[in-house]
């Protein structure tokens, strides 16, 4: 540290003495000039020095840097991972439209699903496949046909809810 404030303080010494001989060479129409490249000269002058110290903050620098690119991957992860099961729901949600208008469309019953289980491993071959689906209502051997014909379901992965009515005696 010592070393450093006397390197610094004896440049500042050398600027100076530099400073004082040019203004007394140089017109005085050039000043301005010759102060604007002065001042420059002092600030490299001061600045020297503590770039030179600077490889501590280099290495900083760096570390961070480096850290800031380890938490840009882990987001960009997560963000892979948002994304894959925002498309599996997707695929659900349209699936499951889509069971419940052929079933409409062939019976002309509305029904709800209650539960729908599908592959969701986007890398295996039988993803989106129906593993198991869950309808309020009672059996009804036509829904089970369309969900074999159309789905490749077994009929021990279809089931029936179901419906409880309320008692309005039991209610009161």
């Amino acid at each position: 540290m010592q070393d450093f404030i006397n390197q610094t303080v004896t440049n500042l010494f050398y600027i100076v003495i530099v400073i004082l001989i040019i203004e007394v060479l140089i017109p005085e129409n050039y000043r301005r000039y010759i102060d604007i490249f002065l001042g420059i000269c002092i600030v490299l002058i001061i600045f020297t020095p503590i770039l030179e110290k600077s490889e501590n903050l280099k290495f900083q620098f760096m570390e961070s840097i480096n850290k800031l690119e380890d938490e840009m991957k882990e987001k960009k992860i997560y963000s892979e991972d948002l994304y894959k099961q925002s498309l599996v729901d997707e695929y659900k949600d349209r699936l499951k439209e889509d069971i419940k208008k052929k079933i409409e469309a062939e019976t002309g019953m509305d029904v709800e699903i209650v539960l729908l289980k599908i592959c969701e491993d986007l890398n295996m071959p039988k993803f989106g496949r129906v593993e198991k689906i869950k309808i309020k209502g009672d059996y009804n051997e036509k829904i089970v046909n369309i969900l074999k014909n159309q789905y490749g379901m077994s009929k021990d992965k279809i089931e029936f809810e179901e419906v409880k009515v309320k008692d309005d005696n039991q209610s009161r």
